[in-house]
């Protein structure tokens, strides 16, 4: 499957981690300014209470920064790791206009998050879980 995680901040990574461990193909989409800390991947620190700490570098995943880049791939899943603030700020229309029929993965606990996007994408295109 090819997911799209809008925000690749601690939980975005550790999702796509996991998403690209199971096979997936992991593409990020995040700011412009965050590019060059993201390229060369990132070093995850997983803590156990009983086990040594277990150092891994993901690396992955593609990223992107721009609706119109993500509109010229075709995604099957959009995963939303981003804080219910950010939601609210997302550019709608060129998600729309980008994303076609990928189903949503909302990570967000809240009604009213699940409320906003079921106002621009049919409830059965949206899952919502945490």
């Amino acid at each position: 499957m090819k997911i799209l995680i809008v925000g690749a901040g601690a939980v975005g990574l550790v999702y796509g981690q996991g998403l690209a461990r199971a096979g997936h193909a992991v593409t990020f989409f995040i700011k412009e300014k965050y590019r060059a800390e993201l390229e060369g991947g990132v070093t995850l620190i997983r803590q156990h209470r009983l086990l040594p700490d277990k150092t891994e570098i993901f690396q992955d995943f593609d990223l992107l920064s721009d609706w119109s880049a993500v509109a010229a791939r075709h995604f099957d899943q959009v995963w939303l790791a981003i804080p219910s603030t950010a939601v609210r700020q997302l550019p709608f229309a060129a998600m729309q206009a980008a994303l076609g029929d990928a189903t949503l993965v909302m990570l967000q606990p809240s009604a009213a998050d699940y409320q906003l996007l079921t106002e621009r994408w049919p409830a059965e295109q949206i899952v919502s879980g945490m």
